[in-house]
């Protein structure tokens, strides 16, 4: 297999794995993929949808912060 990249092999091939700690909410009727980054803050990583209009909404772009609390469902 051939890489064009110039990314270090080393970087691609290694067996490390990486540590994701990901989930996904529905976040104003959208699924998207984030992280924690504090108590009630997630930060997006992607877009889980597939209706155009969501990926023009600059309060869901990958990297926006969100305050988002958990609620239990009893």
């Amino acid at each position: 297999m051939i890489l064009h990249t110039i990314v270090d092999p080393e970087f691609i091939w290694s067996a490390e794995p990486v540590d994701t700690d990901t989930k996904e909410i529905n976040y104003k009727g959208v699924q998207v993929e984030v992280r924690r980054i504090d108590e009630n803050k997630y930060v997006i990583d992607r877009i889980l949808s597939t209706e155009l209009k969501n990926y023009l909404d600059p309060e869901l772009q990958p990297g926006c912060i969100i305050e988002y609390t958990l609620r239990s469902q009893g």
